[in-house]
């Protein structure tokens, strides 16, 4: 699913609506949590394609020190998806429309929440030694086979900040720093 081999850097795709929020905060923390072995990339079941990361977002990615410049937004296609060796939706109707857009997305996709939820409660000998996208994958498959289908969406989605205001942008990049650091942490234990 996602090791490492000489000629292949895992690709993760981080999916959301309009791709100018959610989805490039996501890829973009995650990126940093998981360093230059894995690709990551974001993209839009709704995209504003060609649009710049939205200023709100932007501004508060930089004050942590994360530059979103350069991103745009990408329309979500099959073709985007089969590429991904995982794919973490922002919601559980984003993971639904992936899995439209491939089925065989199914074993690979999965929310940035569950994950999150998954990475803080492993401990270090629960993931095989090795590398991130090693440990990234037996993260994933432990997700997966723990994945009940009974959870909240409110555990499982992070709500969408588009127009909503600063305060909600602020609660919403909370939340994906908290899933992201975990996940981060998780495997470099």
């Amino acid at each position: 699913m996602l090791p490492t081999t000489e000629t292949h850097r895992p690709r993760v795709l981080v999916v959301c609506t309009g791709n100018i929020c959610r989805s490039p905060a996501a890829a973009l923390l995650l990126a940093d949590a998981l360093g230059d072995e894995v690709e990551v990339g974001s993209a839009g079941t709704a995209a504003v394609v060609g649009a710049p990361v939205e200023a709100t977002v932007a501004r508060l990615l930089a004050e942590r020190g994360v530059d979103a410049g350069g991103g745009v937004a990408q329309q979500l296609d099959r073709a985007l998806v089969e590429q991904a060796d995982l794919v973490v939706a922002l919601t559980r109707e984003h993971r639904s429309q992936v899995v439209a857009a491939s089925v065989r997305a199914l074993r690979r996709t999965v929310t940035l929440r569950e994950l999150a939820r998954t990475a803080a409660g492993v401990e270090s000998q629960d993931l095989p030694a090795g590398t991130i996208a090693d440990r990234l994958a037996a993260l994933t498959a432990l997700t997966l086979r723990n994945r009940t289908g009974l959870a909240d969406p409110a555990e499982d989605d992070v709500a969408d900040p588009y127009r909503r205001g600063d305060a909600v942008h602020v609660a919403v990049l909370a939340q994906i720093v908290e899933a992201t650091t975990a996940i981060g942490d998780a495997l470099r234990r």
